[in-house]
């Protein structure tokens, strides 16, 4: 797993865990109704992170294509403006 995969599981699950405590009520949070939200974003962490996990491969060999696209296109000598 690369790092922003991992920071995107460990993001989820902050925010899924705390969403949760606060939706079942073990915390107070009288007048702070904007922390309801948390438990959503722990979704769309969680949804980003399934996304990340499932292009990883994907990502990984277009960027063996480019590199190798950018080694053959080094390897070819200057056909186009010949000096001289």
């Amino acid at each position: 797993m690369t790092k922003m995969n991992k920071t995107l599981l460990l993001l989820a699950a902050i925010c899924l865990v705390a969403g949760l405590v606060i939706n079942i009520g073990l915390v107070n949070t009288r007048g702070y109704d904007a922390l309801y939200i948390i438990f959503p974003v722990g979704a769309v962490f969680a949804g980003l992170f399934l996304i990340a996990r499932m292009l990883e491969k994907e990502s990984a060999r277009f960027d063996e294509d480019q590199a190798r696209m950018v080694r053959l296109e080094n390897k070819r000598p200057e056909e186009q403006n010949p000096r001289g």
